[in-house]
């Protein structure tokens, strides 16, 4: 086994101790969306710390509800944001950090979302070096990639991707935040494992 793949190896085994994996759905991908449900899942056991819908405070962009399915009507009664990353805070411990398999991604969405609840700090936990999961299943599968000749670079692979070289399956919707967090979490295992 190559050291790239031992690396790999390594920081997935390192993340699944320490990890908290998160996963947003949201009104939609832009700068001025927010997040509609929340799920984290401690890496280590699979302890489900939070599952919930949140209360929008942006509008439902229409191809976002088609993916995950929440309608805004449904959303706008539930828990504010805010509530529902404070009780997920309460729950983390000291040497706990988040990371979610799109971690650029469900951080930016995370913080828009606190900004327009009145938060202008940063409670995301990130020690240095940490990959996001995204990341990290694309550099161990790498031989799957696809080059996207328009852009001169390679195409990400997608959560469903990933799993589908793996052989593993979705358990639940797919596209549903706690469904994609245990996902990332058995993907990282998968990786963890060296297999």
């Amino acid at each position: 086994m190559s050291n790239q793949k031992d690396y790999l190896i390594g920081k997935a085994q390192k993340i699944l101790e320490c990890g908290i994996i998160i996963d947003t759905e949201t009104t939609g991908l832009g700068e001025n969306d927010t997040v509609v449900e929340l799920a984290a899942v401690r890496a280590s056991d699979g302890v489900v710390l939070v599952n919930s819908l949140t209360a929008p405070k942006s509008i439902m962009q229409k191809a976002a509800e088609k993916t995950h399915g929440i309608s805004e009507y449904k959303a706008l009664s539930a828990r504010p944001f805010w509530k529902v990353w404070d009780e997920l805070d309460g729950k983390i411990v000291d040497g706990e950090y988040f990371t979610s398999f799109n971690r650029g991604f469900d951080e930016r969405l995370v913080r828009q979302s606190l900004f327009l609840c009145g938060f202008t700090g940063w409670p995301w936990n990130v020690p240095d070096k940490v990959f996001c999961i995204m990341g990290l299943a694309n550099r161990y599968f790498a031989e799957h990639l696809e080059w996207d000749s328009e852009r001169s670079q390679f195409k990400r692979l997608s959560l469903a991707r990933c799993l589908e070289i793996a052989g593993i399956e979705f358990k639940g919707d797919p596209h549903r935040a706690l469904t994609d967090a245990i996902a990332a979490r058995d993907l990282l295992i998968y990786i963890a494992e060296g297999l």
